[in-house]
């Protein structure tokens, strides 16, 4: 909690550059979806062990005459040390009265958002661009929520990323989906996955089992019921299985996974 920025914390994300620096991003509001929201972003530094202050990475801003909120954060570094992030933000003019009494709030319209991203200078926002029908993107409804993943951890930010999020086009179904960002950071490919059943597929997370093998855990689309999505690929995530359902409850909230090659250990984290 941070009165200055608080007083919600959701959906962080980690960047660990090559020089063992660490990025950890979130956003913040009075609650999930109103228009108070900013993202935020503290360091690491691990010679001195010591974390930075909280600062505000992204503000409300203008884009085409009208006033955008971010939401989740997804840092990137390039093959070059810079730091690349992605977002996404739904226009002012999209948010809604929903609520009654004293939990009515503005809140956004997901369906409506539009994909961005932004060059982090250590101090501001630099350089935003929306990417709205870039490269395979969705012209609305994306969400850059997961975690950015390397392609191949041994050659590093020069091999690239694959960022796993969603598309929501209306409020009944949620579809997960792969990007892949080039070493610069810059360079874009939606692959040709679409990883959807009924009621949805969202959320998605990834993890490199080896160069070939990889596991996408998704959320469950229907609040309140359901189990984790789970599907593989063989082929470097470049291709998945359609997605078949785990015994891992999933009625409410994200999962995270991750693979420890050395004790050939997947650890997942999700809420039952």
């Amino acid at each position: 909690h941070c009165r200055l920025l608080g007083p919600s914390a959701h959906s962080n994300n980690v960047l660990e550059y090559t020089n063992g620096r660490l990025l950890v991003t979130w956003f913040a509001g009075s609650r999930e979806g109103t228009e108070d929201q900013i993202g935020v972003g503290c360091t690491y530094n691990p010679d001195t062990g010591q974390w930075s202050d909280p600062v505000v990475m992204m503000h409300s801003f203008e884009y085409k005459d009208e006033r955008w909120i971010t939401e989740q954060i997804c840092p990137i570094e390039t093959n070059t040390g810079k730091t690349i992030v992605y977002t996404w933000a739904s226009p002012f003019s999209s948010f809604q009265i929903r609520g009654q009494g004293e939990a009515c709030r503005w809140i956004r319209s997901i369906p409506k958002s539009h994909p961005f991203r932004f060059l982090w200078d250590g101090q501001k926002a630099c350089n935003i661009e929306c990417l709205s029908g870039c490269a395979g993107l969705s012209e609305q409804g994306v969400v850059f929520q997961g975690k950015p993943m390397l392609r191949d951890p041994e050659v590093g930010p020069a091999g690239g990323w694959i960022l796993p999020y969603h598309t929501q086009v209306n409020e009944a179904m949620d579809h997960s989906r792969f990007l892949f960002i080039d070493g610069d950071g810059l360079g874009l490919k939606v692959s040709a996955t679409e990883l959807c059943k009924p009621p949805g597929c969202l959320e998605p997370s990834l993890t490199r089992l080896d160069k070939d093998n990889w596991l996408c855990y998704m959320r469950y689309g229907k609040r309140g019921e359901g189990y984790i999505w789970c599907s593989e690929s063989k082929d470097g995530a470049k291709t998945f299985t359609k997605p078949v359902l785990t015994n891992l409850r999933n009625p409410h909230s994200g999962v995270d996974i991750a693979f420890d090659a050395k004790n050939n250990y997947l650890l997942i984290a999700y809420n039952d």
